[in-house]
């Protein structure tokens, strides 16, 4: 839905992957869309994998190395096949969605709020938040260049996060 959506979601199915810039969700950082969290953390934050596919060489493997052939459907509903990798799970476990991640959840949301990006509030009874997903995006490429990303652990950079704390 909305003015850009033919445009955000055109040829989704042939990106090869969930988070390059041809997909829906790094389009949305060019049309300085908003990504809005309802009564969640950033853990569930699909848009936070974005910067694994568009960063080039980026520090930690993050996929199984095996393509799985997946059936799809484009916009007009034709049955099409698409290669696509799976998240690593051994290298998973460590991510800011799994319960090792709290200490990145806060991480992210008092570093976001300090530096302007984040807004919060409530709709209805839910605490909410609203960011800019360039922002978001662009903070990321800041973090990693400090060595903090979605899969470090809070020993790996247990100094970084006290710093910036």
């Amino acid at each position: 839905m909305g003015a850009k959506a033919e445009y955000i979601t055109k040829d989704h199915e042939y990106a090869g992957s969930n988070f390059r810039p041809s997909t829906p969700l790094y389009k949305i950082t060019e049309e300085n869309g908003f990504i809005v969290g309802i009564g969640i953390h950033f853990g569930p934050v699909t848009f936070l994998h974005v910067i694994e596919d568009t960063v080039e060489d980026f520090p930690k493997k993050v996929y199984c190395s095996k393509e799985y052939i997946v059936k799809v459907f484009d916009r007009n509903g034709k049955e099409m096949y698409v290669k696509l990798k799976a998240h690593d799970p051994d290298i998973s476990q460590t991510r800011i969605d799994k319960e090792e991640g709290k200490w990145k959840r806060k991480f992210f949301t008092d570093y976001l709020t300090k530096n302007g990006s984040l807004s919060t509030g409530y709709i209805g009874e839910a605490r909410s938040w609203i960011i800019r997903a360039r922002d978001l995006f662009c903070v990321q490429k800041e973090l990693l260049k400090k060595g903090i990303k979605l899969y470090t652990t809070e020993n790996e950079n247990k100094s970084l996060f006290t710093e910036h704390e």
